[in-house]
């Protein structure tokens, strides 16, 4: 089956970030299995 894994996704507009308010999008683990509906929704 196919899979969709995204892992330590991140993004900062800083060069290092070292905070987790530094950040715009928070270090993340997703994983979409074959099949499912699936939703990543921000501001």
């Amino acid at each position: 089956m196919a899979r969709i894994e995204l892992v330590d996704l991140a993004h900062a507009y800083k060069p290092n970030p070292s905070a987790a308010a530094d950040y715009a999008l928070r270090p993340m683990t997703m994983q979409w299995d074959d099949g499912g509906a699936y939703a990543l929704l921000g501001p």
